[in-house]
């Protein structure tokens, strides 16, 4: 598939059509393309000739049509070099050099250009690659992964006749990406940071009840295509503000075919990492505590035992709980941080598979403990006795401590916390980025 469309010369696109049983071509007036213009008659200012432009020309003819509502036709649109869409009331032209139409034939408006399809993406089929417009990354495999992300969160909110197409209608695209790579493709995600891309969570607002799972089995529960519903991969931190809590230590997925890009049997993680059991306070839509925007989503509040106090954190489920009463276990990932920014903890939350193992555990969702400070107050860290100023602050660093204590030891921590008049931001970091290699709990999340 991948080669029949990045080999084309060009690819016909009947954009306008509202579904299979119409053609290319439709019923238009000539003169609705035309640039309105309009001459002003101000008296207080210069007078000139201005031109009425829609703003949401390419989002209205082309993102918005139901074509591109189909997820095979997310790859296919960006795997073609050239690609002339024929919409309702204009031809639409879509390449790697520019984007066009009648309105606009030498080129869309720059307001207008940022809706184009290829999500500003340039690849060349004799030497591949991919550069985001208009600042290239200078890290090679962060531009890569952001690209795929961004590929993520249109296909996922596409549609499908078949659920099992779920993984074969984007194995095009990775074909292409992983010699990019140079990284084993897992199920939809990538071995390369596979910590991090674990982290996938549904769109918000979404409403709960419209997450399910696929009737039968289509992808391991810690892959996004495990579930009916558009998510996201986070991209937010560069990889110099983020260090693994786990190590992950091998994966296995099984192909029903030989392509290991599309339809798989059965996939599995294995990784060293810290098991927090959770009490889950909440599984009702509510206000996300953590979240400084004003959507709802499916958050439940919960609390991780095990630390010194009690530690509030918020989830995003990828399916609602079957009781409450079920038992969860959330599993510390990655830890991030930027000057002036949270320092946050953020991880999965997992419920145990016993029919495969005592070992084996599935993905319930994913969740994030912040602070409500910026790491240059790393240096004021609580002691037993001491009680928190807020209740939703400095849980992050609570967590990260129980982590440290549990990958150097009691003594260790107590050394660190008598010396933290003097100990720098720097040092709490590399301490914190030696989790990953003394965890010790091993489980296998399928």
């Amino acid at each position: 598939m991948e080669k029949v469309y990045r080999n084309s010369a060009l690819n016909l696109a009947a954009t306008g059509a509202i579904n299979s049983s119409k053609g290319l071509f439709s019923k238009r007036d000539p003169a609705s393309v035309s640039v309105c213009t309009v001459q002003s008659n101000w008296s207080d200012r210069d007078n000139g000739m201005f031109a009425l432009i829609d703003l949401d020309l390419w989002a209205f003819h082309v993102n918005a049509s139901a074509l591109l509502q189909r997820a095979w036709v997310q790859q296919e649109l960006i795997l073609a070099q050239r690609v002339l869409h024929f919409g309702q009331h204009q031809l639409l032209w879509d390449c790697y050099q520019m984007n066009a139409c009648e309105t606009f034939k030498g080129g869309l408006h720059p307001a207008i250009l940022f809706q184009a399809t290829r999500l500003e993406v340039e690849v060349s089929p004799q030497l591949p690659l991919i550069s985001l417009r208009p600042e290239a990354s200078t890290d090679t495999t962060s531009t890569y992964l952001s690209w795929w992300a961004r590929i993520i969160a249109q296909y996922t909110g596409c549609l499908l006749t078949k659920e099992s197409d779920k993984l074969a209608a984007l194995s095009g695209l990775a074909k292409m990406l992983g010699p990019m790579l140079q990284a084993t493709y897992l199920a939809g995600l990538w071995s390369t940071d596979i910590a991090y891309q674990l982290l996938w969570e549904i769109a918000t607002p979404i409403p709960k009840d419209s997450v399910r799972r696929p009737r039968l089995y289509r992808a391991p529960s810690w892959s996004w295509a495990a579930i009916e519903a558009p998510v996201v991969i986070t991209t937010t931190f560069s990889h110099e503000d983020i260090w693994p809590l786990v190590r992950v230590l091998d994966w296995e997925i099984i192909p029903v075919a030989a392509d290991m890009t599309g339809q798989i049997q059965s996939g599995l993680i294995n990784m060293c990492a810290n098991l927090f059991p959770v009490d889950i306070v909440s599984d009702e839509l509510m206000d996300d505590p953590f979240s400084t925007q004003s959507d709802t989503r499916h958050t439940p509040v919960f609390t991780i035992q095990g630390c010194r106090r009690e530690v509030l954190a918020s989830a995003c489920l990828d399916e609602p709980l079957k009781s409450q009463q079920e038992l969860a276990y959330a599993v510390p990932l990655i830890c991030t941080s930027e000057p002036e920014q949270q320092f946050q903890i953020r991880g999965i939350l997992l419920k145990k598979a016993n029919h495969h193992g005592p070992t084996s555990f599935s993905r319930l969702g994913a969740f994030r403990v912040d602070d409500d400070f910026s790491v240059g107050e790393l240096n004021t860290f609580d002691t037993a006795d001491q009680q928190p100023t807020d209740e939703l602050g400095q849980h992050a660093k609570v967590l990260a401590n129980e982590l440290i204590e549990r990958a150097y030891g009691a003594a260790v921590m107590a050394d660190v916390e008598a010396m933290m008049d003097e100990v720098t931001q720097q040092l709490w970091i590399e301490k914190a980025k030696g989790i990953s290699e003394r965890a010790i709990e091993r489980i296998t999340v399928i």
